[in-house]
């Protein structure tokens, strides 16, 4: 949604679809990660409102990608396999979704 806000495939997320639970597990991790970024939940859909400000997608990502980073240096690898990108969070190798878990703090966290 960053790369291309203006399209609306990049605005709605299927949390029941194969893909978002294959590649993000059923823990509700990333279901939290969505409500953080601004999106909404409209039945089985998460839908990031064009009206909505991008600021707290930008800052989601930004806590991933400062996390990532953290657990690469922890694990002595340059790039350990893990991405945030315009195609999403990509797990490396022998990692399953559910072992990545994030947790919020501070205002509007329980948002």
């Amino acid at each position: 949604v960053l790369s291309n806000p203006t399209v609306d495939k990049y605005r709605e997320v299927n949390s029941q679809s194969a893909r978002f639970r294959a590649a993000l597990g059923v823990d509700g991790g990333a279901v939290q990660l969505l409500q953080l970024a601004g999106f909404e939940r409209r039945d089985q859909v998460y839908v990031l409102p064009s009206e909505r400000s991008l600021d707290d997608a930008e800052r989601v990502r930004d806590v991933l990608q400062d996390a990532l980073r953290d657990w690469q240096d922890s694990h002595g690898e340059s790039d350990g396999g893990l991405e945030v990108g315009s195609e999403g969070l990509d797990m490396p190798e022998g990692v399953p979704p559910a072992s990545f878990h994030c947790e919020a703090a501070g205002p509007g966290a329980n948002a």
